[in-house]
């Protein structure tokens, strides 16, 4: 799935887990209006490595349970309708006494590695079998072409995301958290946190979506920043190092076209630029912490080998490689706006964007003792820098869609035991560029330019020459036509002779212009 929606297109590497054991409700609580709704509901996520993360969700009357994708980086809300290749099961609209269908109102959507079809409807929502369900838009998919992945864990999507982003217009549906919200069942908070594996013999992701967390405005275990647009969750970064090292000098880079941060997203997508510094950086300290700078390391790998694991041609399975891999590669630091002043860091170690694969699992379906899989986490984009569960694992991310703050803190509750690593995000401190989301003044082609000032120029002579030398307009156009000829047809002319005859006539017309 991953760039959902043109960044939703990354779906088509997501293949997900099912069953999930919900927890019961939470508290409730009167608004302002005397409705209530539920507080700090927590509703399980899971998934598998590379496969991305999902949690169950309840439909119609009575509720039919499906796994879907938890997808920050999208907006529509979609289920499978009718069997299809890969899936298990499907929405049954038969079956459910609340189901209200529009087949007419047709919706087609596309990623680069895969399609579905269908139609819109609407019909009851929940988040667990005890929460409080509200009605809610669905998209009911009655096509796909390698969409959902064979075989299939999970069932449909859940776009998170602005109604800005609802496809194929906005105003086509509305997005599951604002209809929840319209009937005061949510109040447009929420929370994801992504774990991870807690160690590397299990093949089971972790997580958990927080509907409505209890955060006071006292709170100081977050550090925010603004979503800069309201469709992705697009934030404003300011700069990232490799080994204590700048990838890109200007931080527009970063952010061209922009930078979002997706759920939905399983590896850490940058921008051309961005991404072939980040390599280059990686791979001089992968060199060297591997002892490659000639011939093969110790452990067989060679110099070939790592180069083409860092440019993701091809996955590194070796016995033995989870106790050296890590240390092979530098700690990224991605640096986020957190005012017009000032940002704040967070780490990504090796652990989080050196990828377990599920080539790892063998074919009995155990993880194999000896031999491990990893796959590299960074990825080049044509859209745009996308943070995804490579850098969001270990990360509760508060999405405030009252304020549109995306709040961040290292998580308390997700365990990892090994591989061992520290998750770390720094306080605020003063940031050197206050304009990463402007393309600056050295971004204007030098041709560009020239040409206009070349034009300004002309002009302003050619005014001349009308208004006060009217005489020399004849002279000026046979220049013209002669410079012309001596562009289009060189190959006819003595080209020393013709340059030296317009150059004499030159200066005889300057001469006149001036006098």
């Amino acid at each position: 799935m991953a760039e959902s929606l043109f960044l939703l297109y990354l779906l088509a590497f997501a293949s997900l887990n099912s069953a999930v054991k919900l927890p019961l409700q939470g508290n409730l609580k009167e608004n302002s209006e005397g409705r209530r709704w539920k507080r700090s509901t927590n509703v399980e996520i899971t998934g598998r490595p590379e496969q991305g993360y999902f949690t169950d969700i309840f439909l119609g009357s009575p509720a039919q349970r499906f796994s879907v994708v938890v997808d920050t980086g999208s907006s529509n809300f979609a289920v499978a309708g009718s069997s299809d290749v890969g899936i298990d099961r499907y929405f049954n609209s038969k079956q459910s006494t609340t189901f209200k269908g529009k087949p007419d109102d047709k919706i087609n959507v596309r990623y680069f590695n895969g399609s579905w079809e269908g139609y819109f409807a609407s019909d009851t929502f929940k988040f667990c079998e005890t929460c409080n369900s509200g009605t809610v838009d669905v998209a009911l998919i009655t096509s796909s072409s390698n969409f959902f992945v064979s075989p299939s864990l999970w069932q449909g999507i859940l776009g998170l995301g602005y109604k800005k982003l609802v496809q194929p217009k906005p105003d086509a549906a509305d997005t599951v958290l604002d209809s929840l919200s319209d009937q005061s069942i949510f109040n447009q908070i929420f929370s994801v946190e992504l774990c991870g594996r807690e160690n590397q013999t299990t093949t089971r992701l972790s997580g958990v979506l927080e509907l409505e967390p209890k955060v006071s405005e006292t709170d100081k275990s977050y550090t925010y920043t603004d979503v800069v647009k309201e469709w992705y969750y697009q934030i404003e970064l300011t700069g990232l190092t490799v080994d204590d090292k700048l990838a890109v000098e200007d931080c527009y880079e970063l952010n061209k076209p922009q930078a979002i941060i997706d759920s939905g997203t399983t590896n850490i997508l940058l921008p051309t630029v961005v991404y072939w510094n980040v390599l280059a950086n990686v791979e001089t300290f992968s060199f060297k912490a591997a002892n490659l700078s000639t011939g093969s390391a110790e452990s067989g790998l060679t110099r070939d080998e790592l180069k083409n694991f860092i440019l993701r041609a091809d996955s590194l399975c070796k016995e033995d490689l989870q106790s050296s891999i890590f240390s092979w590669f530098p700690e990224i630091v991605v640096q986020i706006a957190f005012n017009t002043t000032h940002q704040f860091a967070v780490n990504v170690p090796p652990q989080q964007y050196i990828r377990q694969t599920m080539d790892t699992i063998n074919k009995q379906g155990k993880m194999s003792e000896k031999t491990r899989c990893y796959m590299f986490g960074i990825q080049k984009s044509e859209a745009g820098a996308i943070l995804g569960a490579a850098f969001l694992e270990q990360l509760t991310v508060l999405h405030d869609r009252v304020a549109n703050k995306v709040g961040f803190k290292v998580s308390d509750s997700c365990k990892v035991t090994d591989p061992v690593f520290t998750k770390t995000i720094s306080a605020p401190e003063p940031r050197a560029d206050q304009g990463c989301l402007a393309a600056p003044r050295s971004a204007l082609p030098t041709v560009a330019l020239a040409v206009t000032l070349a034009l300004i120029i002309l002009t302003l002579g050619a005014i001349v020459c009308w208004w006060n030398q009217e005489a020399l307009k004849a002279r000026l156009a046979a220049l013209c036509l002669r410079f012309r000829r001596t562009q289009n047809y060189t190959y006819m002319l003595n080209s020393e002779d013709e340059e030296s005859s317009l150059q004499m006539e030159l200066d005889e017309i300057r001469t006149d212009l001036v006098e």
